[in-house]
């Protein structure tokens, strides 16, 4: 009762530590914290590889508008997803550098054609995209130009027609749309395709309901791991054990990921944790060992935590006293 007792008084103590070193608690009242922004508009959070893929273009509220969901898993497409009013962001991991997150063709996805507005062939403020045979021109050409161009919006997909009582134009990506009522500078505006294909998904109604977060599937799109020596010195032939924490992108713990150990000591020799550790449901693996007869010196604990498809590294020390 009393070892029962020790052990989980130890991991309130890791765990209240490693939150402390992360400088934020389970509950946030910042908009943004590391890799973790709120929306207060409408109640979501972006996080991790999504956040990094948001912020990556100049205005990101104007290209993809509010997050309309958190991140969760498709099943229909096995992955891992995020509706915003304007996008649909993908996570695809095991891509290279730079595609990790990937929109939906959603203008792809959801054009059907409408009645087209004729323009000029060859006229000086258009430019034809060979590769579709469709033309951009105009406000929608100053606009795609200034916005991103192919890499934001993809090549276009129809010319100009009349759709919703408007003049739209369809990209693979998104649909552009004409506002005569607006200021000269906001008469382009981009359709809010992510809200309307999470209409024709049938997805759950639910996903867009911050209070409903209590009961998703946890997500996990990154993991984070935080290691620490029961002591911090320690002498030859004395036990110690290192405590190591993995965390997904939302300070959750994750349990079942794997955990490889290596304690480098000040002879240069190795100490290894044999076959990979498993998390537990607090995300915690420990491992113990009887410190060998070494000299003097610091220690260097190099951790590698994996689950699924991602992996953490980081390092811990203590010290050997003779």
């Amino acid at each position: 009762m009393v070892g029962n007792l020790r052990r989980n008084l130890l991991r309130i103590f890791f765990l209240l530590f490693a939150l402390a070193l992360a400088g934020i608690g389970w509950q946030w009242s910042e908009a943004k914290n590391g890799d973790t922004r709120y929306f207060p508009e409408t109640g979501h959070w972006v996080t991790g590889e999504f956040l990094d893929a948001y912020e990556s273009v100049e205005d990101p509220l104007m290209l993809y508008g509010y997050p309309i969901t958190d991140a969760f898993e498709d099943k229909k497409d096995h992955l891992i997803v995020q509706y915003f009013e304007r996008a649909r962001f993908e996570l695809h991991p095991e891509a290279e550098s730079g595609l990790i997150v990937q929109r939906t063709r959603l203008g792809e996805n959801l054009y059907s054609q409408g009645p087209g507005l004729p323009v000029a062939s060859n006229h000086p403020d258009c430019q034809t995209f060979p590769e579709k045979s469709f033309q951009v021109c105009h406000a929608f050409l100053d606009f795609f130009n200034a916005n991103g161009k192919i890499d934001q919006f993809g090549y276009p997909i129809s010319n100009f027609e009349i759709q919703d009582d408007r003049i739209v134009q369809y990209f693979e990506l998104a649909r552009l749309e004409w506002h005569p009522e607006l200021p000269e500078d906001q008469r382009v505006r981009i359709s809010d395709l992510g809200v309307k294909f999470f209409e024709i998904m049938q997805e759950n109604p639910r996903l867009r309901d911050p209070s409903a977060r209590n009961n998703p599937v946890q997500v996990i799109i990154e993991i984070q791991s935080r290691a620490f020596p029961k002591k911090a010195i320690v002498g030859p032939e004395d036990e110690q054990e290192i405590y190591v924490i993995v965390q997904d992108q939302n300070l959750k713990p994750v349990e079942g990921a794997s955990v490889e150990i290596e304690v480098r000591l000040p002879s240069g020799a190795v100490l290894q944790s044999g076959e990979p550790l498993k998390t537990d449901r607090d995300g915690i693996a420990v491992f113990k060992f009887q410190v060998p007869d070494e000299p003097a010196g610091e220690t260097i604990t190099m951790v590698k935590a994996r689950y699924r498809i991602f992996e953490a590294v980081t390092t811990a020390s203590f010290r050997i006293w003779r």
